[in-house]
């Protein structure tokens, strides 16, 4: 039983014993918005593992085991366990040196992801190196599985409510950069702007390789990152 209200950290883990901390809506909505303590579930699933969610996303009681949590749910329920971030409440971090620590929601829900290389696309099957925020001048970019839009292919102009909902290689981004998007957000490549910017024109001759981060706030080993849009 999940005690409502009880106040508990997600990168702490201090419920009492045989109980987890988890994230949950407290009117019964799909996004999480507080957290509460739940008792432990028996043959646990592992970080990475495919895990189930009773009841919609935002109900806090999945599969998982303590200290991670069922995302990138499915229409059947059906997601994967990602661990949440440790540390301290103010400077959560991860323990691999590979992950990078993202949050969700408000009150921030932290959990480590892969870190990855959008040009390269170094990610498992199934997953693609997506932003870790869902705007342009994102900080970095790590390993989520690729969610689309119903009947879309997660190409060039198709339809996405997300960065996990463009095919891996492509951005999710605003209409005004994407010509003739029909759309509130489209997908566009990813560029290097040294390597290859001519992909952009070959799409569409309006297109550029426009450079992704601001001048002085490229990301390490992201200082060629472009994305094929117009220019601003």
């Amino acid at each position: 039983m999940g005690i409502e209200g009880a106040l508990c950290s997600l990168i702490l883990q201090d419920c009492p014993s045989g109980q987890k901390c988890v994230a949950w809506n407290m009117s019964g909505g799909i996004i999480p918005d507080g957290v509460k303590c739940v008792d432990e579930v028996p043959n646990a699933d592992g970080i990475g593992e495919p895990c189930t969610v009773t009841g919609n996303f935002g109900s806090g009681d999945d599969s998982c085991i303590k200290g991670a949590m069922c995302f990138d749910i499915d229409n059947n329920g059906e997601g994967s366990c990602v661990g949440h971030c440790s540390g301290e409440p103010e400077t959560p971090i991860c323990q691999k040196s590979n992950e990078t620590c993202v949050t969700f929601f408000e009150p921030p829900v932290p959990l480590c992801f892969t870190a990855c290389d959008p040009l390269v696309q170094n990610c498992p099957e199934g997953e693609g190196c997506y932003m870790d925020a869902p705007v342009l001048g994102s900080e970095g970019f790590v390993c989520m599985p690729t969610v689309l839009a119903p009947n879309e292919n997660g190409d060039y102009k198709d339809l996405c409510y997300n960065q996990a909902g463009c095919a891996p290689g492509f951005s999710c981004i605003w209409p005004k950069n994407v010509p003739n998007c029909k759309y509130e957000y489209c997908c566009s490549p990813w560029c290097d702007l040294e390597l290859n910017p001519e992909i952009c024109g070959e799409l569409d001759a309006t297109l550029e390789c426009v450079p992704w981060y601001e001048p002085g706030n490229e990301q390490p080993g992201l200082k060629n990152l472009g994305i094929c849009a117009l220019p601003l």
